[in-house]
């Protein structure tokens, strides 16, 4: 085997080995957003629950209503189930009614990481 026949195997498998790391990362990115979807969701359905929340000092749930809240309903959601956009819509629109806008997601996340 030629220099540059081994350097083009040792570049692939390196290669290789990269896009693995970069795949794991998304997809352990892709399920915390969607753990964080479905606190949020679950808390905007019960809003007694985000009370509950801040007196435990429960950050990263209201951090994760707050920045649910934040990106609004997914548009696409209103062509694909008008009935759940709806609610949500509800949901976020008296989370914001009750105060829930005041919440500052930058301090949130300090008290999570920090």
């Amino acid at each position: 085997m030629n220099e540059s026949a081994v350097f083009a195997m040792k570049f692939r498998k390196l290669l290789a080995a990269s896009l693995l790391v970069i795949i794991r990362a998304f997809e352990c990115e892709h399920e915390y957003a969607r753990e964080e979807e479905l606190t949020a969701r679950a808390l905007l359905a019960d809003q007694a629950q985000i009370d509950v929340c801040l007196q435990q000092k429960r950050w990263a749930e209201l951090a994760a209503v707050v920045h649910f809240a934040r990106r609004d309903a997914p548009p696409q959601l209103a062509q694909t189930d008008p009935a759940l956009y709806r609610e949500l819509r509800e949901q976020i629109t008296r989370f914001c009614l009750r105060g829930g806008d005041v919440f500052s997601l930058e301090k949130l996340e300090t008290l999570v990481h920090g």
